[in-house]
């Protein structure tokens, strides 16, 4: 992940393309982008609060769900421009328009997630959804509670870093099959640790 900048870069300058731009997702604008993101998913979720919008259908409706005054200043953070641009619906996507300096550009900017997981499964699958999917961690804590109680403090430590990424982020290759390989790990080791008859007791040996 991070060597594709760089890689990215060296493509471009072969190809002879304009340098690309890459966001400082340090800036306080990426926060407040997001939490436009996640004002359109709540608002959303709200609107269709059972079973939700469904899966990879957040890009078709997030703009839907926010004011012209929110989607002007949410592309206006987004691409960096000065707070005199404004916002008008041009399919697909909008014309940003800055009346003083006699401007007007056309922008295309696609969201695919809301950049909060916990956000992303209300949008998705309703708070019938959200709710199964926390009711169903809770089970397997409370399973590796019951089988293996020291293991229960080394789980949450491999897998709330994870947890916390995403509350800014969302599932991406790099990223995930890494925390499904230590969540598998941890319960491979709760399993193993597990005697399978917990009742049987060692044959008495004579000597």
């Amino acid at each position: 992940m991070l060597g594709l900048p760089p890689l990215i870069t060296a493509l471009n300058q072969a190809l002879h393309l304009p340098a690309p731009q890459f966001k400082d997702y340090r800036s306080t604008q990426t926060l407040q982008t997001r939490l436009y993101l996640w004002q359109a998913a709540w608002r959303a979720a709200q609107a269709r609060p059972l079973l939700g919008w469904g899966d990879e259908t957040f890009s078709s409706e997030v703009y839907n769900h926010l004011s012209p005054q929110e989607i002007s200043a949410l592309l206006v953070l987004e691409l960096g421009l000065d707070k005199g641009y404004h916002a008008e619906p041009a399919w697909p996507g909008f014309y940003l328009i800055n009346p003083i300096k006699k401007d007007r550009q056309f922008v295309h900017v696609i969201y695919v997630h809301p950049h909060n997981v916990w956000m992303d499964e209300l949008y998705a699958h309703g708070f019938v959804g959200a709710f199964l999917g926390l009711l169903t961690g809770i089970v397997y804590l409370r399973k590796v509670w019951q089988q293996e109680s020291s293991a229960l403090l080394p789980l949450l430590v491999a897998v709330l870093p994870y947890l916390v990424f995403l509350t800014a982020w969302f599932y991406v290759v790099t990223v995930t099959p890494l925390f499904f390989l230590l969540l598998g790990t941890a319960l491979a080791d709760v399993t193993r640790s597990r005697p399978e008859h917990p009742d049987e007791r060692p044959p008495l040996q004579m000597t």
